[in-house]
């Protein structure tokens, strides 16, 4: 048990590392590299070229652990509070919301 602990205090340590010396505004680089990578993504699941998607919002988000807000069942996640970004993109008109963390993970929430 005691393992578990120092792994989480370790985790949450470097995150925030990460947090305070990668991290970008919302127009900087690390929200454009994630926000591509997310628009990636949508492409493949909508068929909607990356050039069509359109970005409607990116907002600094810090998740309350490493599902960022978007579990699935079955799965584990530490509890540790994770920065990353929420994204609102939209393709053929419907709007899609995107959790990200500032490694570069994308999940789409549904």
């Amino acid at each position: 048990m005691r393992l578990l602990e120092v792994a989480m205090i370790g985790a949450a340590i470097y995150a925030i590392t990460r947090w305070t010396s990668s991290s970008s505004s919302p127009g900087g680089s690390t929200a454009d590299a994630i926000v591509a990578k997310a628009k990636a993504d949508l492409s493949i699941i909508t068929g909607v070229a990356v050039p069509n998607i359109t970005t409607r919002s990116v907002e600094k988000k810090d998740w309350p652990d490493t599902s960022l807000a978007c579990p699935q069942g079955g799965m584990t996640y530490l509890q540790v509070i994770t920065p990353g970004y929420r994204l609102l993109l939209e393709a053929l008109g419907k709007t899609y919301e995107y959790h990200t963390d500032l490694a570069g993970r994308v999940a789409l929430c549904e």
